[in-house]
């Protein structure tokens, strides 16, 4: 049913969140991380060949993330591109909205406050 698992690079330790989803909206699902210092790491999906996924270099999409306030991923805006929602530490709802660039600082450039009063709030998957 499933090929054999593959390598695909070195040195995913230190991650504190990885996410399998549609970055760009052209279908296949891309990898999207958030590294220990914070940094929003994305890796285009390039395409399967002979059962082998290839992902392309990385690209620091984002900063400023860490351990309490982590990116859900979703489709907020129906585009079929992966937004991001979280919570900071001061209880508010952020959202980033996907512009579909994989560059460097390019893919969520503005982030939007919703209002207090989100403290607690657990996301569901």
């Amino acid at each position: 049913m499933f090929a054999a698992g593959q390598r695909v690079g070195e040195g995913w330790t230190g991650y504190l969140a990885v996410h399998v989803v549609d970055l760009d909206g052209d279908g296949p699902a891309d990898v999207l991380g958030v590294l220990a210092d914070g940094t929003l790491a994305a890796f285009r999906n390039l395409g399967v060949t002979n059962g082998h996924a290839t992902l392309g270099p990385r690209a620091s999409v984002g900063h400023g993330w860490n351990p309490t306030m982590l990116p859900v991923p979703t489709d907020l805006s129906g585009d079929g591109r992966a937004d991001l929602i979280s919570i900071d530490g001061e209880g508010r709802l952020l959202t980033n909205i996907n512009a579909g660039r994989f560059a460097n600082g390019l893919m969520f450039p503005t982030t939007a406050a919703h209002g207090p009063g989100w403290q607690g709030t657990l996301f569901l998957r």
